[in-house]
């Protein structure tokens, strides 16, 4: 495969850059997944600039793959440039929302005003959740701030973080949906530019109440500016559910029969080729799963009964769902329900983000064979999370192999175990 491609992009014509950038960026996992890391750095660097062709487009995977991987190969410099050149395409239409001017930001380096910023959001759970825990670690106490959030967060998001006014934007999907036309209408003189997701005429008018405007994207930059040197403040969770909602989870949990509780998730909601190689088949866990005297809570936000049918079947061990709670649309039950158990076992997917945020102890299954999992470990542990300090990264780069991995979960899943059984016989 990787022969066929190399040969197809030496005559690709550039002057389709979609085509090319989806050659090279396929050349670029080939050889990140064969290790070859300095290759596929140069495959993602032709990728990202076929990808926006003089303009950045952030929605596109290479150019976040190309910026991840520098980071993880600790080449911070060329990874803030990459992001500086997407910051300064962003805010070619942004600055006009803002009180300062094009030029200001470019000087600056983009740095967040010291006064407080509306920030446009609104990109999924997991994304806006991580740029959520560096706004408290940034912000000024005395400076004014808003987020534009997805209208499933901003809830849980405003009583969590209140000195932080939250909105969401309508849309048209969703538990939130509101008709296209009312959609539509609110976007009444809003440009695409700007970004439907992101403004509406209510955004546009209540941007007048801050000191400035700013994209959530400035608080990555700010984390990436920092080299490897960012360090949270405070380990305090940064959600913070209604303790009854808690206590609803716990009784739930206490009605089960074993007496450690796992949260599990094991891929994303989303499936593809590229996407089911950086996350586990559940039928892998099958050693961790038959651990004696321990309650697997789902946490998988997408449709899971096949697979745990399947578990059931094959193993004897039913993965548990909590009555009444959707694990895609109820934030607030979500993270609730990871508070109170012992311990979450998931990718790095929103599912990841939320137990992080809730400050239980997290092991993150990093089995993808990609560099991406390095951007956000501390290294001096090189597992310790950079934004969640419960999260520790589990990676197949330290211990070598998915079954490896696995392995080491199952160790320190009986480790835990085995310290709360102490706790409770000294108690």
């Amino acid at each position: 495969a990787r022969d066929y491609l190399h040969s197809i992009v030496t005559v690709a014509p550039r002057s389709k850059p979609q085509i090319y950038s989806a050659i090279t960026g396929e050349l670029g996992e080939i050889y990140e997944e064969a290790k070859d890391f300095d290759t596929a750095i140069q495959y993602y660097r032709m990728a990202h600039l076929a990808s926006h062709s003089g303009t950045y487009l952030a929605s596109l995977s290479y150019p976040w793959r190309y910026m991840t991987g520098l980071m993880g190969l600790q080449r911070w410099d060329e990874a803030v440039a990459a992001m500086r050149q997407g910051q300064e395409y962003m805010w070619d239409s942004m600055h006009k929302l803002s009180t300062e001017s094009r030029k200001h930001r470019l000087e600056s380096d983009f740095a967040l005003n010291p006064k407080g910023s509306l920030f446009l959001g609104g990109w999924g759970l997991g994304d806006e959740t991580l740029r959520l825990s560096i706004l408290r670690n940034v912000m000024n106490q005395e400076g004014k701030y808003g987020v534009v959030v997805d209208p499933r967060l901003k809830e849980l998001a405003q009583k969590s973080l209140p000195n932080i006014k939250f909105y969401a934007n309508s849309r048209i999907v969703g538990p939130f949906a509101v008709k296209e036309s009312e959609f539509w209408d609110d976007r009444e003189g809003v440009t695409a530019e700007l970004g439907y997701d992101r403004t509406t005429q209510h955004i546009l008018s209540e941007r007048k109440k801050y000191p400035d405007i700013a994209q959530t994207e400035d608080l990555t930059y700010h984390f990436m500016k920092q080299k490897g040197n960012y360090r949270v403040i405070t380990d305090e969770p940064l959600f913070k559910p209604d303790p009854k909602i808690i206590q609803t989870a716990k009784d739930w949990l206490d009605s089960l029969p074993g007496n450690f509780n796992i949260g599990v998730a094991w891929r994303s909601g989303q499936r593809s080729h590229t996407r089911d190689k950086s996350y586990t088949d559940i039928l892998e866990w099958e050693k961790i799963l038959k651990t004696k005297g321990v309650n697997f809570i789902n946490l998988q936000y997408s449709d899971t009964s096949a697979e745990v049918t399947e578990v059931k079947d094959k193993f004897g061990v039913q993965i548990q769902h909590q009555p009444g709670v959707d694990l895609k649309d109820d934030i607030e039950k979500i993270v609730a329900l990871s508070a109170a158990v012992d311990l979450v076992i998931s990718p790095c997917t929103a599912s990841l983000e939320l137990a992080g945020a809730a400050g239980v102890p997290v092991l993150s299954l990093a089995i993808t064979p990609w560099l991406p999992d390095l951007w956000r470990v501390n290294r001096e542990d090189d597992e310790t999370d950079a934004f969640f300090p419960s999260i520790k990264h589990i990676t197949i780069h330290k211990y070598g192999s998915r079954k490896a991995v696995l392995d080491e979960i199952l160790k320190r899943v009986k480790i835990q175990k085995s310290e709360k059984a102490k706790k409770s016989k000294a108690a």
